[in-house]
């Protein structure tokens, strides 16, 4: 099954530019994570304010295990796109495709 989904998200990518896909699907998917682990992680730190115990609950878990997966998504979608860059500067081609080129005279 996790073929499947790998084959369709290949084949989906494929038909795009590859500049900038990595940072925009994992950077986005590290900020909504890590941002919702910071609320929640907000959220238990006002209760302990408040002077409530939050050892002992599975969300102080959640909301560090959420900032954690939210920042390694991150620095995913930055190194893919390091990669990416090497890739293209390396083999001196162009991470982009021109339809056409007008050549201007004059001016």
């Amino acid at each position: 099954m996790l073929d499947l989904v790998t084959l369709s998200f290949m084949l989906y990518f494929a038909k795009k530019p590859f500049s900038m896909m990595p940072g925009r699907l994992f950077g986005t998917t590290g900020v909504i994570i890590a941002g919702l682990g910071g609320v929640t992680g907000i959220y238990l730190l006002v209760l302990k304010l408040m002077g409530q115990s939050i050892g002992n609950r599975p969300l102080l878990i959640v909301a560090v295990l959420m900032v954690t997966v939210g920042v390694q998504s991150m620095m995913t979608g930055m190194l893919g796109e390091l990669m990416l860059r090497i890739y293209f500067e390396s083999s001196g081609r162009k991470s982009y495709m021109s339809r056409e080129v007008i050549k201007r005279t004059g001016l």
